[in-house]
């Protein structure tokens, strides 16, 4: 499993608590990735999504992106009224 723009880690650490030990996430954050080990989320990594999904891709069996497409929402409602 892995959480796309996992931030501080909250639903990656969830996931951890419900017994999914390989549950990891991907965020190009540097600071709240090394606060949520710092708090301990285990399995994070640091790096733009895109190209984490190239080299993982085919092992995993569940991606989320919780705090990701709200972004994308924001970004295209900038560029309609620009």
């Amino acid at each position: 499993m892995l959480d796309l723009g996992c931030g501080y880690g909250e639903f990656v650490y969830f996931l951890q608590c419900e017994g999914y030990e390989g549950a990891m996430g991907v965020d190009r954050n540097a600071r709240e990735v090394e606060v949520a080990r710092e708090l301990g989320v285990a399995n994070l990594h640091c790096a733009e999504a895109h190209g984490f999904l190239r080299g993982s891709f085919n092992e995993l069996d569940f991606i989320s992106a919780i705090d990701v497409l709200e972004t994308f929402l924001k970004v295209r409602c900038l560029s309609f009224w620009i």
